[in-house]
């Protein structure tokens, strides 16, 4: 059977000559269905080019990342070579790279064009998630931890990317969380400072990046799966039964 990739977009009142209700601007509205020939199983994390519209999805269990033409709706490209493909991130303007994790212990790199590998960082199990900070030009990414089979602890990687053909850098490694889970989403505020959520320990992690260090943790109530932050609103925002935000 032929995976189908379902693209949904957020039908704003502005921009819209048609009236429509309070209850309808944020509805979400399927406009598309696009077919991922070949791939079977489980999707996980996907990542987005919005200049050339195209859409990274981590294809887990056919060990795979989809690239997909959103403009045309169909898959271009499917890197492989992964063992249980998580996560990916997308660079663009000077950086042109694409990221990619893996549960066995990569974090590979590769030319955001012709996805050529530049380099593969081997860590310790499970790296999972993958954010970029603008501010400071870094990359984090969680690891370790139940889901990789690795319960001593679950820890949280800091990347300098560099751009055009220059290697990147695994610049450290903040210190470990104090009992292993899965570190599921991660979000920053406004002062730089991530707040990453483990959603098997049912926890929120609040990180210093600057001297390295956990601040501190405080529970969900329940399966956490994603976390973000409204900027300068002061406010994050988490999907957890139980807990709405913080």
């Amino acid at each position: 059977m032929t995976k189908l990739l379902a693209v949904c977009f957020i039908a704003l009142l502005a921009g819209f000559a048609i009236p429509t209700s309070a209850q309808e601007k944020h509805t979400l509205r399927l406009v598309q269905s696009i077919p991922l020939p070949g791939v079977k199983g489980r999707l996980d994390h996907m990542a987005a080019d919005l200049e050339k519209k195209r859409l990274f999805v981590a294809a887990v269990t056919n060990n795979s990342l989809e690239v997909v033409d959103l403009a045309g709706g169909k898959v271009t490209n499917s890197i492989t070579g992964f063992n249980d493909s998580q996560d990916a991130l997308f660079l663009g303007g000077d950086f042109n790279k694409l990221y990619v994790s893996s549960l066995d212990g990569h974090l590979k790199v590769f030319q955001g064009e012709t996805f050529w590998l530049v380099q593969d960082f081997k860590v310790e199990p499970g790296p999972n998630r993958l954010f970029y900070d603008p501010t400071t030009d870094l990359v984090y990414f969680g690891y370790g931890g139940q889901n990789a089979g690795f319960g001593a602890y679950e820890r949280v990687g800091i990347v300098q990317p560099k751009r055009g053909a220059g290697h990147d850098q695994l610049v450290d490694m903040i210190a470990p969380t104090p009992r292993p889970g899965h570190l599921a989403e991660i979000a920053m505020d406004d002062n730089g400072i991530p707040l990453i959520c483990d959603s098997r320990a049912d926890l929120i992690y609040q990180f210093d990046t600057r001297k390295r260090e956990l601040i501190k943790s405080w529970p969900a109530r329940g399966n956490v799966s994603q976390t973000w932050r409204s900027t300068g609103s002061g406010t994050a925002y988490l999907s957890a039964p139980g807990f709405r935000q913080r």
